[in-house]
């Protein structure tokens, strides 16, 4: 996990070359639209609970809202058990600028 919120943390630091990599797997990505969306992928990523706990913390209360979420507007048949799809063990320890 922490490589790969290390990756994250590169990425989110380094926009340009990150599309510049991704070019190379996708040659359709265009540049002024990728980076416009860096900024709300950011966002989404840097809370105040990740800068204190590191990218990829996960506020249980949240996930049990969407879950809630979901199962009201009927797109699961059952509230799911939150907990058996996350856990708090493993901290990533890869704190977002």
């Amino acid at each position: 996990m922490t490589g790969r919120y290390k990756g994250f943390q590169w990425g989110l630091g380094n926009p340009k070359e990150t599309i510049e990599i991704l070019k190379k797997i996708n040659e359709g990505l265009d540049l002024a639209h990728e980076m416009d969306a860096v900024g709300p992928m950011k966002a989404l990523m840097t809370t105040p609970d990740t800068k204190k706990n590191g990218l990829g913390y996960i506020l249980p209360k949240k996930w049990e809202n969407v879950a809630r979420d979901m199962f009201k507007a009927g797109l699961l048949e059952k509230m799911p058990e939150i907990k058996k799809f996350y856990t708090e063990k493993f901290p990533s320890g890869v704190m977002p600028k």
